[in-house]
């Protein structure tokens, strides 16, 4: 019985392994394209290099950006008005906003005075 059983197991799993030719479901070989033909997938456009590069440039060093913000906690809830599916982030202060939007490229603008409601915490500098 277990001989029988195992040897059916084993012809289960070589039809699967190896389909036959004759699949009607199957997809046509395609034909070889002239090398010259195919583009090399890792050539962007020039408005995907385009946007990269206005990226890089909006993203500043933190040399760049620092700022000596006063150490005083005053919160703001900060959100990006552009995309609901953010959720809000509360920073220790205004110019702590200020900071990363200009460290990271966001574009975050303060929805109100104090710690956003259910934020996970707070971001000090």
């Amino acid at each position: 019985m277990k001989v029988t059983l195992a040897f059916v197991l084993l012809c289960a799993c070589v039809v699967y392994a190896f389909p036959s030719d004759k699949d009607p479901k199957a997809a046509p070989p395609k034909e070889a394209q002239d090398p010259k033909q195919v583009k090399d997938p890792a050539t962007a456009s020039k408005e995907v290099k385009d946007a990269i590069k206005n990226a890089k440039d909006a993203k500043k060093t933190k040399k760049e950006c620092a700022k000596n913000c006063p150490q005083q906690y005053d919160p703001v809830c900060a959100h990006l008005p552009t995309d609901v599916n953010v959720k809000p982030i509360t920073f220790g202060s205004q110019c702590a906003m200020e900071v990363h939007n200009c460290e990271s490229g966001a574009k975050l603008v303060v929805k109100n005075k104090g710690e956003c409601a259910g934020a996970g915490g707070v971001r000090l500098s």
